[in-house]
């Protein structure tokens, strides 16, 4: 069986490296599968390489240089799919996986031409999404081309992997569709397991008391995440007695030092960086909580952090808002695995101090408490590897 896979980022992206990576390596061991095709998209780089040792992975990448929106959408709707079918002449196919609905949008019109069955996972209501944060408006051409792709996906794709059960509730109570399974976003459990070596080494090198409560942030601020909210809540935390505040994101730091600035956070109080993927861990493990920031909105239902599960998998309670995904529900329902607060209200000291009492908690073993149980339960490659045998055995 040979395999296209098409990921709509580049290689080097995080969330390529935290979602696509651990695909590939899933479906890298499967018997029946000989060749798989990843695609990526690359926009910024004049030649990207993957160098993720997967011996039956062949990566392909398309260059689409970034312009306008108009000429990228024209190039990715049209020039991308004339070049992938062309691939899959080459290649005899017989499955395509799709990672997210912009990809998804690939698939379909490879689909159209060729009749390759085409699988979508990570299916999202990106354009519900795009327009309930404000990054765009429902008349706004992105949002049209974006909302009618994805319903031609719901109607023609054999499989929507939804990462969220709300999601899916919703698709088939809407649409009727009996093609949908639900996987979360993954993570390697042990890749991401605590270090408490990396904590003192860290803590010592940033200059951080042993005593400090150290709250971390990976990802970026505005659109589907908030800004000037998250900021007001990193006040609150900031104003706590012996606290340490770390941010990693690829946001300019000079951007967010003017935000820091504008809610008056002490700027010596807070750590900002970028670092490879595989070095969150350590960071991870110098911290005692995650925050999650993803914006609530009517569609956040169907989210699934892919911060969530390295937080967890590190043994880290997190504090997120409401109607996040599933994972809002989880820690609601269980007792365990952080703490949900509305982000748009004021954070109470009261709240503060039940965290600091879940920190101490679950600080006595991070290899195996509460977060890192949540962590194997729901979010394990494991259930990806079951997930995909379905779709595999569907051939």
């Amino acid at each position: 069986m040979n395999i296209l896979y098409i990921g709509y980022w580049s290689v080097y992206e995080g969330l390529s490296e935290a979602s696509i990576r651990p695909a590939l390596a899933v479906l890298n061991q499967f018997e029946a599968v000989q060749n798989i095709v990843y695609v990526s998209i690359e926009r910024n780089v004049a030649k990207a390489e993957c160098n993720w040792k997967l011996d039956k992975v062949i990566h392909k990448p398309f260059y689409s240089p970034y312009k306008s929106f108009f000429r990228d959408k024209i190039r990715d709707f049209n020039v991308l799919p004339k070049q992938l079918i062309l691939l899959c002449r080459e290649w005899h196919f017989d499955k395509i996986i799709c990672r997210g609905a912009p990809a998804g949008a690939l698939g379909y019109l490879i689909w159209q031409k060729t009749k390759i069955p085409f699988i979508v996972e990570s299916f999202e209501p990106h354009s519900s999404y795009m327009a309930a944060s404000g990054v765009w408006k429902r008349w706004d051409i992105r949002y049209l081309i974006q909302k009618y792709y994805e319903y031609k996906q719901i109607r023609t794709a054999e499989t929507l992997i939804t990462v969220s059960n709300s999601y899916k509730d919703y698709l088939v109570n809407t649409y009727g569709n009996s093609n949908i399974v639900v996987i979360p976003c993954v993570v390697d459990g042990e890749s991401f397991q605590f270090s408490n070596r990396a904590r003192n080494e860290l803590r010592r090198k940033m200059k951080i008391s042993h005593e400090a409560v150290v709250g971390i942030y990976v990802g970026k601020f505005g659109g589907l995440y908030y800004d000037d909210v998250a900021f007001n809540l990193f006040k609150n935390f900031i104003e706590q007695q012996n606290v340490y505040l770390i941010i990693l994101t690829p946001q300019e730091k000079t951007e967010l030092y003017a935000l820091l600035s504008k809610h008056h956070i002490d700027l010596k109080m807070v750590f900002i960086t970028n670092v490879p993927h595989y070095t969150v861990k350590d960071y991870l493990s110098v911290a005692d909580f995650g925050f999650c920031l993803h914006r609530r909105t009517r569609w956040s239902m169907a989210f699934s952090p892919i911060k969530n599960g390295e937080y967890w998998a590190n043994g880290l309670p997190i504090i997120m808002s409401t109607q996040i995904g599933d994972d809002s529900t989880i820690i609601e329902e269980v007792k365990g695995g952080g703490k949900v607060v509305d982000f748009e209200e004021y954070i109470s000291d009261e709240d503060f101090l039940e965290i600091k009492q879940i920190i101490k908690d679950y600080n006595i073993d991070r290899i195996n408490n509460v977060s890192n149980q949540l962590a194997k339960k729901y979010r394990s490659i494991e259930n990806l590897t079951r997930v995909y045998k379905q779709v595999i055995n569907k051939l």
